[in-house]
């Protein structure tokens, strides 16, 4: 029987979420991170969290991995694998850019898993549960557990407000379509702006 995890402690689920960023930082072998993932897609079936919904959540930020396997493969020092004008790519900045690509997408999962199965009133109530031993040494806990309640909720309109933009400006035409990544990221201006101004509304 699938175990439902709605009614479980949300900080029981906190902990679990800091386990899996803790290993997935800590690991440092294919077999241990083939365990995280095996783990997380365990966590995925027995939570009311679709395969669509963590896919949906992993694609939001795929320029952002993508970014961070770009950057390192041009990082390294070690042995040249293919020059691109005055760019280098390195063994050793490939290997360290899919480490850490890999890494991030562990995270962005368990996060996902966490926010998407839990309400955030009851993130916001486990979290003051957590914290409030540091409210006794003068820490502003209850500040900051407000801010980040304010932006689960927050974050959801904009992804809404980001895709009605989009769709506007594909019956415009304003489409990236199968372009290059040079047209994609020039075609991230003109969401953005219109995203930005509409966030400023509503804020």
């Amino acid at each position: 029987m699938a175990l439902k995890q709605h009614a479980i402690d949300p900080r029981t689920k906190i902990d679990i979420v800091s386990g899996f960023f803790v290993a997935a930082i800590g690991v440092h072998t294919w077999y241990g991170m083939g365990i995280i993932f095996s783990s997380l897609v365990l966590w995925q079936t027995t939570s009311s969290v679709t395969p669509r919904a963590v896919l949906q959540a992993v694609r939001s930020v795929r320029w952002l991995l993508l970014f961070t396997l770009i950057f390192h493969a041009f990082s390294g020092t070690a042995t040249p694998l293919y020059k691109l004008g005055p760019l280098t790519i390195t063994i050793d900045g490939v290997q360290n850019g899919v480490w850490l690509t890999v890494r991030f997408l562990a995270m962005i999962i368990a996060a996902t898993i966490l926010t998407k199965d839990t309400s955030p009133l009851k993130l916001a109530q486990g979290l003051d549960a957590l914290l409030s031993p540091l409210q006794k040494l003068g820490i502003p806990t209850r500040q900051f557990i407000m801010m980040f309640s304010i932006s689960l909720r927050f974050l959801p309109i904009l992804s809404e407000e980001a895709q009605r933009i989009q769709e506007a400006q594909a019956l415009r035409g304003l489409n990236d379509g199968n372009k290059s990544v040079t047209d994609r990221l020039r075609f991230l201006v003109p969401l953005l702006i219109p995203l930005l101004g509409s966030a400023l509304r509503r804020a």
